[in-house]
């Protein structure tokens, strides 16, 4: 493994629920669960958006089992396979219909999710995951150009990146890096938006389960 590689395998198989939509034949949709992540709301007083209302909002374009966690965006739902391909500009549009500004929109399917929680290369060296663990979150896959991000990384930071996630390891606290979103986003040439591990992990057990994590 390089600093710049991290290679795990993709699980082919979709978590798949039932959804309320039903084709023509009577035969009810395969929907798939997702997590959702909006990109620099709710920061400064900035793009200000009630989790609520967000949710509402996800309902409003056929989403179901809509849950939310935190007031950074975090939305964990269910979409008809068939919206699939669009699944993002869907959600991107209905957010700028209902709250007049544009909000960049990070998904993972659930299955992807878990991958992500599983592989991190970090979970064992760190002493305090819950304070110095940290993923990037791509909205799309980014050739290797981790290279660049050296210069930022103080002695004992570290990153693995994946293709569409960077692992990070911050021993020191976060607010002090000069690794930040905006410097990860300038040389990887993508969209993208972190989470501390707490968040990752509480998203992950929101996916799995039919109640609402405690935020």
């Amino acid at each position: 493994m390089t600093h710049g590689s991290l290679c795990a395998n993709s699980l082919k198989k979709q978590v798949y629920a039932v959804s309320h939509n039903c084709l023509d034949t009577g035969i009810p949709e395969k929907s798939i669960k997702y997590i959702s992540l909006l990109r620099g709301i709710n920061v400064s007083g900035q793009k200000r958006i009630q989790m609520a209302d967000l949710a509402k909002v996800y309902e409003s374009i056929k989403l179901t089992d809509v849950k939310t966690y935190i007031q950074s965006g975090n939305v964990v739902f269910s979409a008809p396979e068939s919206f699939a391909e669009k699944l993002r500009s869907k959600i991107e549009k209905a957010i700028q219909k209902a709250y007049g500004f544009k909000a960049d929109v990070v998904l993972r399917t659930a299955e992807e999710w878990q991958q992500i929680l599983k592989s991190n290369p970090f979970l064992k060296k760190a002493k305090k995951p819950e304070d110095q663990l940290y993923v990037a979150l791509l909205r799309e896959t980014a050739e290797d150009q981790t290279a660049e991000l050296l210069p930022y990384c103080k002695a004992k930071e570290k990153f693995v990146f994946s293709g569409r996630e960077l692992y990070l390891h911050y021993p020191e606290k976060f607010g002090a890096t000069k690794l930040t979103l905006q410097v990860i986003e300038n040389k990887l040439g993508a969209i993208a938006t972190v989470r501390n591990w707490n968040t990752m992990q509480a998203l992950g057990e929101l996916a799995e389960t039919d109640k609402q994590v405690k935020s």
